[in-house]
Parts: C-alpha cells; sequence; structure tokens
C-alpha cells in the first residue's frame, strides 16, 4: 500500500553460544514467520554457518558466533508515511490542520463533549471545534487528554544513535544480543548506521525527554560486545528518544506489557484509542471509525483502508520537487525546492519541522545542516517568507 515508502530490508539474525537464540528455535521462528507473513521466493529466510555469516558481516566476533540466518524485515520513515496518510486523508474529505493545539473540551447542556476549544500555534489565534463525536488518538499523551484519576497506559522510553559507517562500517541490518536480556538492531542508513532500542520505564514529564548518558552506554556497550571494533560518546553524530505508550496491564514491567492497542469510551462520550503499534495503524484506525459511526447511530459504512494506496503522490512528491527547482530556476540547491514543496504542499513553516519531520536531516545529515540553512537564509530572506526576528528564532 505504500511502496515507496516501505522498504524491504535483509535482516540478520547472528546467533552465539549462551545467547537469546538458538539455532532450533531460530529456525522453527523464522518458519512461522515467513508463514504467517506470506514471504515468497528470495525473501523467505535462510539459515548460516558460522563461516557464511561471517563471510557477510566480518565485523561480528567469532570466538562465540555458531552461526545465524537472515529474514527479511520491513523499513519505513513514519514521519513521511504519516504526512503521507495525513495527505490521502484530503482525498476522502479530511480537513488536517497543522500546528493547531487542542486546549480543552467543551460541553453540550448534556454533560457530553460537542468540541474543543484550539489555539493556532503560528498566529496565537483561538478558535472553537465543535463535533458530533471526537476520536481521541493522542499517543502518549492519552491520560493527560483524559485527566482521569487511573492511569490507562504506562511509558516505555526508547532512544537511537547514530554514528558514522566509517567507524561502523556493516553491510547490511542486524539483529543481535544486548548486554542484557534484550536484543537490539543496527540498521545502515547512507553513510551513517543508526543504533537502537533502549526499553525503559517513562515516569516524568513528557515534553522533557533526553538521552542518558547511561542509555547511550548501554548501546554502545551492547555493539562492542557482539562486533570487533571500538566506539565511544564522540563517535555519535546525533540521537533521539521516544516513548511507547503501553496500554497497562497490572504491575507488569514495559518489557513484558504486549504492544496491544485497546479503546475506552468516557462517560462524556470521548472515544480513545490506546496502545498499538505503526504497523497495526489501519486496524486501529478502523476500530475507532467503526466506534464513533456506533455511537453517531448511523449506518454503517464498509472500511476501504485495507486496499487504499498512498503512491498517487509520486513517491515523497519527488517530481513536484524538481518541477519547483526547474520552476525558480534553483536546480543547483535543492534544498530550497525541498523546503518550497513542503511549505506549499504540506503545512510545513519552520526550519525544526523541515529538518525533523519533513527529510530526517537533523538525524542522518547534521554535518550538512548548517550549510543548508545558509542556503535557506539568503533564499528565505530575499524573498520575505519571515521577519528577520522570527528567522533569528527558528535557526
Amino acid at each position: 500500500l505504500a511502496p515507496h515508502i516501505v522498504k524491504p530490508e535483509k535482516m540478520l539474525l547472528p546467533i552465539v553460544k549462551n545467547g537469546k537464540l538458538n539455532k532450533f528455535s531460530t529456525r522453527a521462528a523464522l518458519l512461522v514467520y515467513d508463514y504467517l507473513a506470506n514471504v515468497k521466493g528470495n525473501d523467505r529466510n535462510k539459515v548460516l554457518t558460522k563461516s557464511q555469516i561471517l563471510n557477510k558481516e566480518p565485523l561480528l566476533k567469532n570466538n562465540n558466533l555458531l552461526g545465524g540466518a537472515v529474514y527479511s524485515e520491513y523499513r519505513t520513515d513514519d514521519s513521511r508515511l504519516t504526512i503521507d496518510l495525513i495527505k490521502k486523508s484530503i482525498d476522502y474529505g479530511a480537513c488536517p490542520i497543522n500546528y493547531i493545539k487542542g486546549d480543552e473540551f467543551t460541553y453540550c447542556g448534556k454533560g457530553s463533549i460537542n468540541g474543543i476549544k484550539c489555539s493556532d500555534q503560528l498566529s496565537d489565534n483561538l478558535m472553537n471545534i465543535n463535533s458530533k463525536v471526537i476520536i481521541n488518538a493522542s499517543g502518549s499523551w492519552t491520560d493527560e487528554v483524559l485527566k482521569g484519576r487511573s492511569k490507562k497506559l504506562v511509558l516505555s522510553k526508547g532512544i537511537h544513535i547514530v554514528v558514522s559507517r566509517k567507524k561502523f562500517n556493516i553491510n547490511q541490518s542486524l539483529y543481535f544480543d544486548a548486554i542484557d536480556s534484550r536484543m537490539i538492531f543496527a540498521i545502515p542508513r547512507g553513510d551513517t548506521v543508526y543504533i537502537g532500542t533502549t526499553d525503559t520505564k517513562f515516569e516524568y514529564g513528557k515534553d522533557k525527554l533526553h538521552v542518558l548518558e547511561s542509555e547511550v552506554e548501554y548501546l554502545i556497550e551492547s555493539v562492542k560486545n557482539t562486533f570487533s571494533i571500538s566506539m565511544d560518546k564522540k563517535d555519535i553524530i546525533s540521537s533521539w528518544v521516544g516513548l511507547r505508550p503501553l496500554v497497562k496491564d497490572g504491575n507488569k514491567k514495559v518489557t513484558e506489557i504486549s504492544r496491544k492497542d485497546e479503546i475506552f469510551i468516557s462517560e462524556k462520550g470521548l472515544i480513545t484509542i490506546a496502545g498499538g503499534k505503526l504497523t497495526g495503524y489501519r486496524k486501529m484506525a478502523q476500530r475507532a471509525v467503526d466506534f464513533a459511526i456506533r455511537s453517531l447511530k448511523i449506518r454503517k459504512i464498509k472500511s476501504k483502508t485495507k486496499s487504499i494506496n498512498l503512491f498517487t503522490y509520486d513517491g515523497d512528491g519527488c517530481l513536484k520537487i524538481l518541477e519547483i527547482s526547474k520552476q525558480e530556476k534553483i536546480s543547483d540547491n535543492f534544498i530550497i525546492a525541498e523546503y518550497l514543496y513542503v511549505r506549499r504542499n504540506e503545512m510545513c513553516h519552520t526550519l525544526l519541522d523541515f529538518f525533523s519531520q519533513r527529510n530526517s536531516g537533523v538525524y542522518f545529515e547534521m554535518d550538512q545542516i548548517k550549510r543548508y540553512v545558509k542556503i535557506l537564509e539568503n533564499y528565505i530572506r530575499e524573498n520575505n517568507f519571515v521577519s528577520k526576528d522570527k528567522w533569528e528564532k527558528e535557526k
């Protein structure tokens, strides 16, 4: 449904002595995986001998290596996937608005929710949005929106770090044992490799997320435990951190809680969907909308989401970016054409939004960011897109 964003990725799985996996259980698990995912042809898993796996990945330590396997995973850019979904929703009558903050609910005489008071984060204008039904899909902020006495979620924190391919020159993606009971991955991307992720309980203000030194050390030590390389904190190009919204399950630890999704209906009529994983987003959306239809007491509409493709937008808008560069006569600086494209087509109006959510530059091209900003500054100032004061704040 989104082949321009979701890419097949061969994942190498080393099996080591006294590790989390053994040859038999790995083979059995991958056979089930291939069957359930309907994997065919060359994408099917393959079991490898020790010499075969070392031939594929010479950096692996060979002292306790037993062998391994290769199986097909699928990698996506979650920000671009989300943006393309939002753009596609317009074809079906949606009216998405970026940079709008929901401040508080409004209520009718009977006490039921009938709207939201909102504020525009660009202009500070206030507005009311009225609706017969509201779905709360606020992820890790679910409990803040609900403001109930009992918490629905437990938050799991995960970080990633990025290093140069010159420092960690792997040939393909790997999924391997961490220094504790977990497993982590390393995935090449251009001239970089990103490594992740951690899984720890998060209990503080969710707007104050930081990558901790101890978390970075955990990932570095896990890499050094499996690969014959030297690596320390000074080798890190960038890092990022996120939260997994897990539906509370008794007193289970975050590493033990399933990634299932759940729907809650408040006494005042608010429909909340929480938990889940990115791979189940369409099924989750279908369930939430079905609940909304039932609450409206209207005839059920059969969902079409299972067959809706996203690639009618020429894959990340590449053709439109080329067209803009030609029209504006800026073919030597595609960063300007890309900026103009997202500004005109995706409600992108800040540099942070552009470099983090639209092209991932802050994660994988940190060495180029200053140059990109300088190029954009000259063009944006010449064309009076923003005032000097606003530009300095953004920069």
